[in-house]
């Protein structure tokens, strides 16, 4: 696939609701951020409506990154990258795995985070079953993250350097 093959067109719907639950997940649960899963239970016994400002809610940092990316993405500028993750996660709620290009897939090289480990996060959300009681995350090489962090810095250091010279 081109990446600038037309894609299907999103659906209006899919993408306000996109945005609307995202605003609103974070808004329930904004007073429970950070707490265990026990203290959750014991002082949040039902999270069925909004508890962080005398029934009312807002939103934290979560629904700000998704609307200024949201923005950024009608720009088509700003910060690039988080622009075209957000694009991808829309078309991709559309298209399914099947219609993402496969030499795409086929050139993602991070690690810890795989495509199979991806792959599995997204079978274990589809599940369902962390809506009704919390379940273990799918494990991941944490040790290997400040390795691979470590060269993700140094990758992004050469690509400022380059933009030092010609034609940038």
């Amino acid at each position: 696939m081109n990446p600038t093959t037309a894609l299907p067109p999103l659906d209006r719907d899919a993408v306000v609701g996109c945005l609307l639950g995202q605003a609103v997940g974070d808004m329930m649960v904004l007073p429970a951020e950070n707490l265990s899963a026990r203290r959750i239970a014991k002082w949040f016994p039902k999270l069925d409506r909004p508890r962080f400002l005398f029934g009312h809610g807002m939103g934290s940092d979560d629904t700000e990154h998704a609307c200024m990316t949201a923005n950024a993405l009608l720009r088509c500028g700003g910060d690039t990258d988080t622009v075209a993750a957000i694009t991808g996660a829309l078309v991709g709620t559309r298209i399914g795995k099947a219609g993402i290009p496969t030499e795409w897939l086929d050139r993602w090289c991070d690690w810890p985070r795989s495509i199979r480990w991806i792959e599995k996060l997204g079978e274990r959300l589809a599940e369902g079953k962390w809506r009704t009681a919390p379940h273990p995350a799918v494990g991941l090489a944490w040790w290997a993250i400040p390795f691979r962090n470590l060269f993700f810095f140094l990758v992004v250091l050469c690509h400022a350097v380059r933009r030092l010279f010609p034609p940038y």
